[in-house]
């Protein structure tokens, strides 16, 4: 902003050495596995569906436009809020899947927010959890026969953990290999969505278990009730089932490792034993006929199983977690922005549970104490007000500066959110933490010429001292929040350390998010009557006013992206200013409204 005559030129690479581009023509360049791409802002479609390229590239993933479907006769339209993930999108995006492609998705949660003709079992409003193809978008329509409500006590994102995982579990061990109390069965890859629950439902049924994972996932396996545990990366465990049960093996194997980890399983099963395949790479009839061994063998796909059937068990499933037999699977969250690196992630099978990715974020609880650094300013206050109108139990207003009386609801706390310890004993008097906001700032402009260490330093300290400080010590608040300035996008004269600072709070928010925590940073325009910058409107910029903002605020927290830039302009030429931003950035122009 203050020496135009100097291009700076920003290049993300996965690599040591990228091939330069002659002549670099923009100014954001990332190389992605030999592949250049530019970073450009396109408007966010109102419906959003994943696409996946299933080029065999895992970064072909993408949200693209999309429509929704009027519900016919039986059917529902569902508000997706998260979606679960399972390793069958990983290989329909690979193009490794081997049955028939479908588009990425097989179960979510959400809201129901139309219904067609004959549908008496559920009423807009109701919170809902669904098994169906697709379920990776903004609006779903499906048949009534595949969602069930979705209990109070659990979340949405514990709701997308459910229905793949257990209805495969399920009909795996239940309805097709009919285990009984004191059998012992062999289940692989154990601490996955399906290995977690088919643990839960063989224990639940009295059965024995032997269970495979990756040795740093040991510990988990055993805590939910494995009775023995072994390494599923080395086929040595079918010679520890052996050993351990002098030669007989395992009556039922649940199979989802392929090749020769697969064939493994089949020689450590009992003779008469069940073998039942859920992959599509395991044991196939000629394995089984040269075993020499009398076997069950069952291979199916659970989206072959007819709708009527899926719908009873899912029901039965429902009443087992309403009760409390069976409880929702350990996941990590993402926003749906993420889905590219979520689906890297996927692949590479590091995770416990399930990973989830959320296309709405739910609206925040405000039971319990939010709080508000910087909360003695004009900002601060303003949204502090807001949440108390929102039914907010209590706001801590953290700042070193006492303001005085408070309104009923409000509480100060002294402190100066740049220092570890100030942060760490401001959050000790917090029994329940909803949320933070993070509004500390201070100004002190001058030209970059004129900036000293010290100078900066101070500028810099409350936004990223501070940030880091709360995403280190409040990393279990049900939202963070980060007030950031337009200036970290458009630049301003005189602010340089300013707009640094807040440029650090965005790619915080960025990283936050891409480890699935609920983090946004606002890129606020001026406020009008109150804020750092009141006195500094730039030319064709309009003050945002306080109550405007605020309901900003309240709309932007169930966004997905993990960054929103709320500026509102005069003209419409305004934002052709606005460099290239991440994904879910948001221009307001006053001249269309």
């Amino acid at each position: 902003a203050e020496h135009r005559e100097l291009r700076c030129i920003l290049i993300d690479t996965d690599e040591a050495i990228p091939p330069t581009p002659a002549p670099i023509s923009h100014n954001e360049l990332a190389f992605r596995q030999g592949r250049l791409f530019k970073s450009t802002k396109v408007r966010r479609p109102p419906v959003r569906a994943l696409e996946v390229a299933r080029d065999g590239r895992l970064d072909g993933v993408s949200l693209v436009a999309a429509s929704r479907r009027t519900p016919q006769a039986g059917e529902v339209e569902i508000q997706v809020y998260s979606a679960g993930m399972n390793f069958r999108d990983v290989l329909s995006a690979l193009g490794a899947y081997r049955g028939e492609a479908a588009p990425p998705g097989g179960e979510c949660s959400g809201v129901v927010v139309r219904k067609g003709e004959g549908v008496s079992e559920f009423v807009v409003g109701d919170r809902v959890m669904a098994f169906a193809q697709g379920c990776m978008r903004d609006f779903l329509t499906v048949d009534q026969s595949r969602i069930v409500p979705l209990s109070d006590d659990l979340t949405f994102e514990e709701g997308a953990t459910i229905p793949v995982a257990f209805l495969t579990a399920w009909w795996g061990l239940v309805e097709l290999a009919n285990i009984q109390p004191g059998e012992l069965v062999l289940i692989h890859a154990a601490a996955g969505g399906v290995g977690m629950a088919a643990l839960q439902i063989a224990k639940k049924i009295g059965a024995r278990v032997f269970a495979t994972a990756s040795q740093p996932k040991w510990e988990v396996v055993s805590q939910l009730g494995a009775d023995k545990v072994m390494d599923s990366r080395s086929i040595a465990f079918a010679e520890e089932v052996l050993r351990a049960t002098d030669g007989r093996g395992v009556d039922v194997v649940l199979n989802s490792l392929s090749d020769e980890f697969a064939r493994a399983g089949l020689t450590c099963l009992a003779d008469g034993g069940r073998y039942v395949e859920i992959g599509k790479r395991g044991v196939t009839p000629d394995d089984v006929a040269a075993s020499g061994k009398r076997v069950e063998l069952s291979v199916f796909d659970l989206t072959e199983v007819g709708a009527d059937k899926v719908g009873a068990v899912l029901h039965r499933l429902n009443r087992d977690l309403a009760a409390g037999t069976l409880k929702p699977l350990p996941y990590r969250c993402f926003m749906a922005d993420q889905a590219a690196s979520v689906f890297q992630q996927m692949a590479r099978a590091t995770h416990v549970g399930k990973l989830v990715l959320n296309f709405t974020r739910p609206k925040p609880t405000l039971t319990g104490t939010t709080l508000i650094t910087g909360g003695t300013g004009g900002l601060g206050r303003t949204i502090a007000t807001w949440l108390l109108q929102q039914g907010a139990t209590e706001v801590v207003l953290m700042g070193r500066t006492d303001p005085g009386e408070l309104e009923p609801g409000l509480r100060f706390a002294q402190g100066d959110v740049s220092i570890a310890a100030d942060v760490a004993r401001v959050l000790g008097t917090i029994d329940q933490l909803a949320g933070v906001i993070h509004a500390a700032g201070l100004l002190d402009d001058g030209a970059l010429l004129q900036q000293t260490r010290s100078r900066i330093a101070r500028v810099m300290a409350p936004k990223t001292d501070g940030a880091r400080h709360l995403a280190k010590l409040a990393f279990d608040a049900g939202f963070m929040v980060f007030f950031s300035s337009g200036a970290a996008v458009l630049g301003s004269a005189g602010q340089g350390p300013y707009a640094a600072a807040n440029a650090y709070l965005d790619s915080l928010a960025q990283k936050l998010a891409t480890e699935g925590k609920p983090a946004l940073a606002i890129d606020w325009g001026p406020w009008a009557d109150v804020g750092l910058a009141v006195d500094r409107v730039p030319a064709g910029t309009v003050p945002l006013r306080p109550q405007e903002a605020a309901e900003i605020f309240g709309r932007l927290l169930q966004e997905p992206a993990p960054q929103a830039i709320v500026i509102e302009h005069t003209e419409q030429v305004q934002l052709s200013r606005l460099p290239p931003g991440p994904p879910g950035s948001v221009g307001r122009d006053s001249s269309t409204g």
